[in-house]
């Protein structure tokens, strides 16, 4: 099977094509063949080195978290699906490819009314929106969130999300033309802080009192600087380290003199329920994935550079066959 690899860390000319063995439905497992891929921030990272291989796996490495396609074979013991079946998945599964043979449990049913772009951009963005937001953030309605990054594929999850859940949303991005797109999805208040402080902005927009929650996934600087964009009593829930800074120094009494809370955040938290929920949402409108651009598989490296570039509005998928 045709798939993209890296064997060893580089730009994204690093992934190249490859002729792969066609992996088999082992028993539990649940054979895809794939139609379109998620791109996320993570696989870059990996790609370029900075974030670790999943553990057990080595070099050289197909990546790939979600994909959407068409059951072709099952496992042993595998119930509920069948070869025809569309499907999404969510969970690490080398889905740069045309095949990927994925467990069961991270296997879901696509409704109709979805296109496999659409499907396979929900797992990236979705499940870890929903655990940042609702289960680590326990957002609640007329709460102000600031969500950073706002225009990016979780960014405009994170968004949407709070808004479901009856918040403010305060969004950070690098352009006004971000700004402008994320406002059509929910963000009620726009900060540019490549040409703002958003600590400044966001007590302002607050009336001097701090935000109650945000919602990061920049980490380093950013993190640090959210510390004291938040109200006493505040939570920031981080999810990831997008801007590459991997350890920061947090001074503790300003954590306890403002009685603030700092929550980690992975998506492996949602439940299989909580995440057929969210699939429902998206497939009735309350939800939207925004596709920003697609790929062929083969150009699986522009579409890292176009990431790595901070050019994204939304979702980037690759599509395959």
């Amino acid at each position: 099977m045709k798939a993209m690899q890296f064997d060893a860390p580089g730009p994204p000319e690093a992934l190249h094509l490859v002729d792969a063995p066609k992996p088999e439905a082992a028993p539990g497992e649940v054979l895809i063949a794939i139609a379109a891929v998620g791109v996320n921030f993570a696989e870059a990272g990996r790609r370029r080195g900075t974030f670790p291989l999943p553990h057990g796996q080595s070099l050289p490495h197909i990546p790939g978290y979600e994909c959407a396609g068409v059951v072709e074979a099952v496992g042993d013991g595998v119930e509920g699906f069948v070869p025809g079946d569309r499907v999404l998945t969510r969970g690490y599964a080398h889905t740069y490819a045309e095949y990927a043979a994925v467990a069961d449990s991270a296997v879901y049913h696509i409704p109709p009314e979805l296109s496999f772009e659409s499907a396979a951009a929900i797992s990236g963005m979705y499940s870890t929106a929903w655990q940042n937001v609702v289960n680590r953030g326990n957002v609640q309605p007329g709460e102000t969130v600031l969500v950073q990054a706002c225009a990016s594929g979780v960014g405009i999850a994170n968004v949407q999300v709070a808004k479901h859940r009856g918040a403010t949303v305060i969004g950070t991005a690098s352009s006004d033309e971000k700004l402008a797109w994320a406002a059509t999805l929910g963000v009620d208040h726009a900060i540019n802080y490549e040409t703002h402080d958003f600590v400044e902005e966001a007590k302002r927009l607050t009336d001097g009192k701090g935000v109650p929650v945000i919602i990061d996934g920049v980490g380093g600087e950013t993190f640090l600087k959210g510390l004291k964009a938040l109200a006493p009593g505040g939570r920031i829930v981080v999810y990831g380290v997008a801007g590459g800074q991997r350890q920061v120094t947090v001074t503790i009494p300003e954590l306890w003199f403002t009685n603030l809370t700092v929550l980690g955040s992975g998506s492996s938290g949602v439940s299989r329920e909580d995440f057929q929920r969210v699939i429902g949402l998206v497939a009735d409108g309350t939800l939207q994935t925004p596709i920003d651009r697609t790929w062929p598989l083969e150009q699986a490296a522009e579409a890292h550079r176009y990431l790595e570039e901070r050019r994204v509005r939304g979702k980037l998928v690759l599509t395959v066959g």
